[in-house]
Order: structure tokens, then sequence, then C-alpha cells
């Protein structure tokens, strides 16, 4: 099968690209607006609809891994503006671009839900709380990939996951943990509640084989396989 990555110079979508090279003998394409060596990648900005329409004209993708966007909370302080465009807006210009009703995993985000606890766990049904523009985004995502999952152009689902670490990670809940134990600095500040919040992670090598299973043997799609969650029970907790 053809399949495209978005995001693909990414953490999570060079892991991914990696496990299909590895496990599988599809056909796969990455795209993102960076440069990227691998032979198959093409540089588009999602929110550029033109050149949107080309790659997708060139891959004809029969599942699509949307993983690209802003990946972290921080620039929501910087540059809402920014984190809403690149989350939705290109989003929208993927999915509407799409022909001949491919499979579409998005990669969506545990934050949709707001705060964890041990008094307050998180289930795939649980209510979203969503407390960050980026979550926000997420959230809006979803409602795209079900408005045109329910119209019949795709098949789609939205998998929420926990942040992600692993080989190669460049920033991320663990990383700027490290990072930050290891500075000078001899102050730590967590986005998050009071003591008793959980910050949940697990490894992207996992996450990159639940991505292409869900995308190859999920059947019989309904309302609730529209959303699927993922994860483990490693997790961070606020002391």
């Amino acid at each position: 099968m053809r399949i495209l990555i978005t995001g693909g110079s990414g953490f999570f979508g060079k892991s991914l690209l990696s496990y299909l090279l590895r496990n599988t003998k599809e056909d796969v394409f990455t795209l993102s607006r960076s440069p990227n060596e691998y032979y198959q990648h093409l540089q588009c900005d999602l929110t550029d609809v033109k050149r949107t329409k080309e790659v997708l004209d060139i891959v004809k993708p029969e599942i699509v891994f949307h993983l690209s966007g802003i990946p972290h909370v921080k620039p929501n302080e910087e540059n809402p503006s920014k984190t809403l465009i690149d989350n939705i807006s290109s989003t929208h210009n993927l999915i509407h671009n799409l022909k001949n009703k491919p499979r579409v995993v998005f990669s969506s985000s545990v934050t949709v839900f707001g705060f964890f606890s041990k008094r307050n766990p998180c289930w795939w049904n649980s209510e979203t709380q969503p407390i960050s523009l980026y979550a926000t985004s997420k959230l809006a995502c979803e409602n795209i990939i079900r408005v045109y999952h329910t119209e019949g152009k795709i098949n789609g689902t939205s998998v929420r996951i926990p942040a992600l670490t692993g080989v190669g990670a460049t920033h991320g809940l663990i990383k700027d943990l490290i990072t930050k134990l290891e500075s000078s600095d001899k102050t730590l500040n967590l986005f998050g509640a009071k003591p008793g919040s959980i910050k949940p992670f697990m490894m992207v090598d996992d996450c990159s084989e639940i991505f292409y299973k869900i995308a190859t043997e999920q059947k019989g799609y309904d309302e609730v396989g529209l959303t699927s969650i993922v994860g483990t029970k490693d997790s961070l907790a606020v002391l």
C-alpha cells in the first residue's frame, strides 16, 4: 500500500518511518516543511493548499498517518495563532483534498482530557477538558476527522497518545525534565496541576507499532471507533 506520513521529519515521524521500513513492504512517503534525506520525502507546508494538492496527486495515499503540527505546549504562550493555524488549518487542508477514501490515522493527544491525577484517571470516554490552545487545537482536528469520516470521504481514527520518549528525542516531557535536572537552575517548573498530578508517557517505538496496527488491523469503525486512546502504565508524578 502507498503510505504518507505527515510530519515525517519529526521525532514520531522518523520513528514510524523506521518501523515501516524494517517491518513491512509498504511504499512509504514522508512529508514535512523541512528537507529530509529520505528518498521519498516531499517538502510541503500543509497550510499551502496548492502544494498540498500537488503532493497528494503525486503520492495517491491509501493510508495517511497525520503526525504534523506543533508538538509541544510552549508556543501557545508566545504565538497562539501559529499553533491554531498549524494544527487546525493544515489538518483541514490535508483531509479536504484526500481522494478515494483513504485510511487516516491522526495523532491526537491525551492533553485533550486536561489534568491527570490518581483521583482523576483518564479513560477513552472521559470528558474532554483541554487547558491549553495546543490541546484545544488537537480536539478541533479530531472533529475535522469525524466530519469527513461521517461524510464517507475518509476512513478516519484519531488516536490520543501521551508524551513520547525514546532514542532521538529532541523535546518532550522526559527529555525536557532530564535537561532541566541537569541544568544549574534549582527550580523545576512543570505545566500541570498541584502535587498529585500525573504526566503519562510511552516509548515512541511502541507507539509506532500501535499506529500501524490501528491503520491496518482495526475493523468495524463506528462512532466509538473514531477515537482511540493508547498508552502504558508509565507516568511521572508531581509529589
